[in-house]
């Protein structure tokens, strides 16, 4: 055990360079719990993790170390919980660490925290990131659940590695809020309106952190179940981390209301773009000076949850744009329309534009034909 100690200025730091000297070093190790010590000012690290199993990191202060504050190298299936770290390079570092268990973590005042090589299925739960999280593309199945997101100047989150996933997370001050190569799913996750690569993300019942049984639907039972006492705060006996909705570590009446504002159906959403298809095939070929009889086949496809709820095909003449055909065709999951009119030569455009349930986030096709 390493506890209630002031552990500080060893090895030499330069903000340029990466210094030497661990606050902490704890390798080939298990079962070690380091508890209520104050890290500071350290050449490198704040705590070195490495080949350790079964460690428990609590409740400690990591200030203005060299680089990273918390960092794990070959560390599997270790607890990481309820500390704060400020300043330095970055507040956390990974690599080929799997399986551990961060939560009530506040990771402050660094640019960047960094699952970097070959970190898998590790769980993060009611954590604090301010600055950049960034998971690479060799980390799978990292999980975010009930995470406060925050960087004003950049990204709050950047995910390369596949299988990752974002449970009831606030994105509270990002400029973007997720930055995606790869699927990801964010799941009753707030403010996550500004996101890279939009077609990437798949968004279970948006903004919807009060729904606490998951059942898709804002109601009596998930009020009760979010029920326990006002003023209590995090670390006090009776705290319920899933009743705090706006993630400040505080039972208010400001999480009372959101049952009330979030109240009734929160069904599955998606943010993928309703698909579109559209065809122009001439029928009749008729002679030069006379109308062609001209058939625009028009659909758009898709299951439930990315269903076309509006859509409207319009053929326009050119170049005076003059409308020709115009209609709106409505809720239809999987609707296809067949429209024939005779056009006199000259040439024609024609576009389909269809809408989905999400904000109404549209789709458009393009096609032109010459009729002689």
């Amino acid at each position: 055990m390493v506890e209630d100690n002031y552990i500080h200025d060893n090895g030499w730091k330069d903000p340029n360079a990466n210094g030497t000297g661990y606050g902490i070093d704890v390798a080939r190790s298990s079962d070690v719990l380091v508890r209520a010590n104050r890290i500071e000012d350290n050449g490198n690290e704040g705590i070195h993790l490495s080949a350790s199993q079964a460690v428990v990191v609590e409740g400690n202060t990591f200030a203005n170390n060299g680089f990273e504050q918390i960092y794990l190298i070959n560390a599997d299936e270790n607890e990481i919980r309820g500390n704060t770290t400020t300043g330095g390079t970055q507040g956390l570092e990974m690599r080929d660490s799997s399986r551990n268990q961060f939560s009530y973590n506040r990771f402050l005042g660094s640019p960047k925290q960094w699952l970097e090589n070959d970190n898998h299925e590790n769980e993060f739960v009611y954590d604090e990131f301010a600055g950049r999280v960034d998971v690479s593309a060799d980390s799978t199945g990292n999980r975010f659940s009930h995470g406060l997101f925050s960087n004003p100047e950049g990204t709050c989150i950047r995910v390369r590695g596949t299988g990752t996933s974002l449970d009831r997370a606030w994105m509270h001050q990002c400029k973007i809020a997720v930055d995606t190569w790869t699927a990801l799913t964010l799941e009753r996750t707030m403010g996550a309106a500004k996101i890279k690569r939009k077609k990437l993300i798949d968004v279970v019942s948006p903004g919807c952190n009060a729904d606490l049984n998951g059942d898709g639907l804002v109601d009596a039972v998930d009020r009760a179940m979010g029920s326990a006492p006002l003023g209590l705060s995090v670390g006090e006996v009776g705290f319920d981390p899933a009743a705090d909705l706006d993630r400040d570590g505080v039972l208010t009446l400001v999480d009372r209301a959101y049952f009330d504002w979030q109240a009734g159906d929160c069904p599955r959403r998606s943010l993928k773009r309703p698909p579109a298809s559209l065809a122009i095939k001439v029928l009749d070929n008729r002679p030069r000076g006379e109308a062609d009889r001209v058939l625009f086949t028009a659909a758009g496809t898709g299951g439930a949850e990315e269903r076309v709820v509006a859509w409207t095909l319009e053929v326009r003449q050119l170049p005076l744009q003059t409308v020709l055909f115009a209609q709106q065709f409505g809720d239809v999951a999987r609707p296809t329309v067949a429209v024939e009119l005779e056009l006199p030569p000259g040439l024609y455009q024609a576009t389909l534009t269809t809408e989905g349930p999400f904000h109404r986030r549209s789709r458009t096709r393009k096609g032109r034909i010459r009729v002689r």
